[in-house]
């Protein structure tokens, strides 16, 4: 991982926007998860899902963190190795410097707020753009998106660091490749 994130680092630079944009169930999230898992550890990291709770987003924490499969941490059946692997995850977390929120229906405006509220902080991810609530819910959508990018990139600006934001591709984007 620490390869990945040094290879990401030089797009992941202070006032910029990264839009990380997939298919469903391409990996966006984890990608953005186990990049703010190796900043935490020294650096603080603001991480707004609008899509999982944290019980959730903790739980893929502590799975990627101690490499010990999901299912098997929920079905308690690790081993002892396991185990102190997955103590040692959630105390990594416990002791790291992320900051989740999973308030839903979330608006850039409270984003902005929230992401003010954490110290010194050197990454925002916002997860994902489809579900931020749009400053006027009477525009067009694709006017929306284009205001919730321009109030994320104004974001970076204002908070001096990098802002992911995570976007979902639609069918349509398939279409046009072809």
């Amino acid at each position: 991982l620490q390869e990945l994130y040094f290879l990401l680092a030089g797009g992941l630079r202070r006032r910029t926007l990264t839009v990380l944009a997939a298919r469903p169930s391409m990996g966006k999230t984890a990608l953005a998860l186990q990049i703010g898992a190796f900043m935490m550890r020294t650096k603080a990291v603001y991480f707004q899902s609008l899509e999982m709770n944290a019980a959730a987003l903790g739980k893929r924490l502590i799975g990627h963190l101690s490499q010990v499969p999901i299912r098997v941490i929920e079905e308690g059946k690790e081993d002892n190795l396991q185990h102190k692997a997955v103590e040692e995850a959630r105390r990594e977390l416990r002791e790291g410097k992320l900051h989740l929120s999973d308030k839903g229906g979330a608006s850039m405006a409270l984003c902005r707020a929230l992401a003010r509220r954490v110290k010194d902080v050197e990454l925002i991810v916002i997860d994902y753009c489809g579900l931020v609530t749009a400053a006027d819910p009477r525009l067009k959508r694709e006017q929306q998106i284009a205001g919730i990018s321009k109030d994320a990139k104004l974001l970076a600006e204002e908070m001096d660091c990098p802002v992911m934001l995570l976007s979902q591709l639609n069918r349509s984007s398939e279409q046009l490749s072809r």
